[in-house]
């Protein structure tokens, strides 16, 4: 290290301790001779912090190349993406060191003007300094009010230092995940080589960072001038009959004890600022943030307009992943990344399985009983609550994990962390096809979505899963396996295998739908596909050279060498005798449905936790149990329907604890079925439309099954489009239609 960064470093550090050293000299001694030389260093001082300061304020310039487009549509070949992302990530990261340069600076400052204040106080209190200053405990007062002040400016810049550094390192993050995504390694490998990422960003309010002991620091002194000035404040008089010097004051003890009092409480006081001026916004609702931005756009009355643009704003944030609309409570999550952190801690709390299987109780997750880091833990249980629900229906939906039950409940398993490898697979029987591919994100987690998916694609069920391998059963019978290897460069093989007891046609489909998953998910042109031809008596395999060239010369068969059997050369379809369309559009559309449906049970959770009703239903209670079906079914669809079974309490007034559910649902509908409306009277039912009208509340007349029309009595709901269950309440076209009725969705029947 240089003189120079020695000065830039410590060079104003070691004049504020020369500083001070001669103010503790002059208190002890008393010599008439050092008062002068204290401040001869306290003036040096100040000139070289003022020019250290200019010296380190220098502005910073960035040399970015003038981007002069030319009048061509061609815009790409005009600019370097590349070098704008460098040249942009540079700028960010100047602005991460200035807010550290900046804090250290400001902190440099208040402690030379601490000395500065403490050598005036000191000169206020001498015996010669006492006979100039009349009025010197009156300015010592007003000194440390002033001191004080000071201390809270410092204390708020640093608290700003703070923010700016955070939002600096949230764009360097967000830079890293751009490259990382779109970089021509596969995600999963590129990460790897950042440390920290835009999951790992600790809060604003964290403790125990530089920025929370500079403001300790700043706080620390500000709290000791407030205890001081408050200790003299009411002892003006007594102390000027003091004798100061020789430490004989004669105040009584309990106003240094009020002093001492006033200065902690200050200090909890300040700090407690620290932790709410830095605390960020984690969850809002999507009210809230309306009116905000209707306030800014000055708008005071809501119109068609103004509610498109704050949806069209709402798209943007969440493009920007700024922002995350929840499908519960009416909630945005306003810190997307600690949601993702979270999402990561489930997983990683899932890979210390003890059993190795991946897997962790969904109601460990809801309850937060797992590890997960506390500068990152929310401290607010409910906030908290929404966060896990929000993560364990991201993790579904993103098909990172399967629901299933077990003896103690339900369990979220992942794929993807299982520890356990098989043992007996490192060479599987009746290995058929291998997959090589270099896929877009890691390998594990194409072979973990697909395990998901093929688990809910209706025509294959989950058997076993390991590490490395997955099994599964047909209901026309037989195991059909994929066995996983990784490659050091992100790409890898994956094998699939089959019993004896596999039909062709399912083979067929299941490796059908193996290759539509990687041409999704791999980059294009890097699939590999190698058909392996196996003896079936000796299971010695058929090389390459030799399947080529005996089906060059038109063969599709070929003797085993070593046992003399014949061994069938027929790739896929040929395999099969007739035509076989594919299933892979099928099995997708399963999937999907599967997917939605266990993302909705873990949405269901959020609404019921925050009485986030989706639709209130209003029936005969002789038609209970077929309400009662449909509502189970809506809630498998995610929807939460209002019951009175499972809402009115014994001893409650039915009409009174309707009032109260209408503003809390956002539909309703009318269940008739062959008994009519039952306790529901007309004048009741036209009086329960009403304030739903005037409540903007959606109705929806549904027609139990064994009921062609609406009743003429109920003539005035055919002004209403209503949805009929035909047969029986299993009525899946019946069922979309009520669904999109309660979301206000248009329904299609495609």
């Amino acid at each position: 290290m240089n003189l120079e960064k020695l000065w830039q470093r410590f060079g104003l550090s070691i004049f504020i301790t020369l500083a001070f050293s001669f103010v503790i000299l002059d208190m002890w001694l008393a010599h008439p001779h050092l008062y002068e030389v204290t401040m001869y260093i306290l003036i040096v001082t100040l000139l070289i912090g003022f020019i250290q300061k200019r010296y380190q304020e220098t502005p910073r310039t960035l040399s970015i190349p003038n981007l002069q487009l030319l009048p061509t549509k061609n815009y790409a070949a005009q600019f370097n993406l590349s070098d704008i992302l460098l040249r942009e990530f540079d700028y960010v990261k100047e602005t991460a060191a200035q807010a550290m340069n900046d804090r250290e600076i400001i902190v440099k400052y208040f402690l030379l003007f601490t000395g500065a204040i403490l050598l005036g106080m000191w000169f206020m209190l001498r015996e010669e300094g006492g006979a100039r200053f009349a009025y010197r405990f009156e300015s010592l007062i007003a000194v440390s009010l002033l001191f004080n002040a000071v201390g809270w400016i410092s204390f708020m810049q640093v608290v700003r230092l703070r923010q700016a550094w955070c939002e600096s390192a949230r764009a360097m993050n967000h830079l890293k995940q751009f490259f990382v995504k779109h970089c021509e390694y596969p995600p999963d490998i590129a990460k790897r080589a950042f440390r920290w990422n835009i999951e790992s960003i600790p809060l604003a309010a964290k403790k125990m960072t530089v920025f929370y002991f500079s403001a300790l620091l700043i706080s620390i002194l500000s709290s000791a001038a407030i205890a001081l000035a408050s200790t003299i404040l009411p002892n003006v008089e007594l102390l000027r009959k003091s004798d100061i010097v020789h430490q004989n004051l004669g105040l009584p003890l309990i106003y240094p004890l009020i002093g001492f009092g006033l200065g902690l409480y200050h200090l909890f006081f300040q700090m407690s600022m620290y932790s709410a001026l830095l605390e960020e916004r984690l969850l809002s609702t999507e009210d809230d943030l309306y009116q905000e931005f209707q306030k800014s756009r000055e708008a005071s009355v809501e119109t068609k307009e103004l509610r498109e643009q704050f949806q069209a704003h709402m798209e943007y944030e969440e493009l920007l992943d700024r922002k995350r609309r929840l499908n519960f409570g009416n909630f945005v999550i306003e810190q997307p990344e600690l949601l993702k952190a979270y999402s990561s801690a489930i997983l990683e709390a899932a890979k210390h399985d003890p059993n190795g299987m991946g897997s962790i109780a969904e109601d460990d997750v809801l309850a937060g009983r797992f590890t997960i880091p506390d500068d990152i833990r929310i401290k607010d249980r409910e906030k908290e609550n929404v966060y896990l629900v929000a993560a364990v229906e991201n993790l579904l939906r993103d098909e990172i994990a399967l629901r299933e039950p077990a003896h103690e409940g339900l369990h979220l398993v992942f794929p993807s962390a299982f520890t356990h490898e098989h043992p007996d697979l490192s060479e599987p029987t009746g290995k058929a096809v291998i997959f090589k591919c270099m896929p877009k994100v890691s390998l594990l987690h194409v072979y973990a979505t697909l395990a998901v998916r093929l688990s809910y694609s209706g025509l294959f069920k989950k058997k076993e899963i390991w590490k490395n391998a997955v099994m599964y059963t047909a209901k026309v019978g037989g195991t059909y396996g994929i066995l996983l290897r990784e490659i050091e460069n992100g790409g890898g093989e994956l094998t699939l295998f089959f019993d004896g007891e596999a039909s062709e046609e399912t083979r067929f489909h299941f490796e059908d739908y193996v290759l539509a998953h990687l041409q999704d998910r791999a980059l294009q042109g890097s699939i590999d596909r190698q058909r392996i031809f196996v003896c079936s008596q000796c299971t010695t395999p058929v090389t390459d050279l030799q399947v080529d060239r005996r089906r060059a010369r038109g063969f599709n068969w070929i003797e085993c060498n070593v046992c003399g059997e014949r061994v069938s050369l027929l790739d896929r379809q040929e395999r099969i005798t007739g035509i076989t369309v594919s299933r892979v559009p099928e099995m997708h559309r399963a999937a999907d449905e599967r997917r939605e449906r266990e993302a909705a049970a873990a949405t269901l959770q959020g609404k019921i936790a925050t009485g986030d009703f989706d639709v209130f239903l209003a029936h005969n209670n002789q038609d209970k149990p077929q309400v009662e079906a449909v509502a189970e079914k809506l809630k498998q669809r995610g929807l939460y329907p209002w019951l009175d079974k499972e809402q009115i309490l014994p001893g409650e007034w039915f009409q009174e604890v309707i009032q109260q559910a209408i503003p809390k649902v956002k539909s309703a509908a009318i269940f008739i079925g062959p008994k009519g409306l039952g306790k529901w009277q007309v004048l009741e039912l036209r009086s329960f439309i009403s304030r739903c009208v005037e409540a903007g509340i959606p109705v929806i007349p549904v027609l139990l099954p064994g009921v062609e029309d609406i009743p003429q009595e109920l003539i005035f709901l055919k002004q209403l489009h209503w949805v009929r269950f035909a047969e029986d309440i299993d009525d899946p076209e019946a069922l979309d239609e009520l669904e999109s009725g309660i979301l206000r969705k248009r329904y299609s029947k495609n």
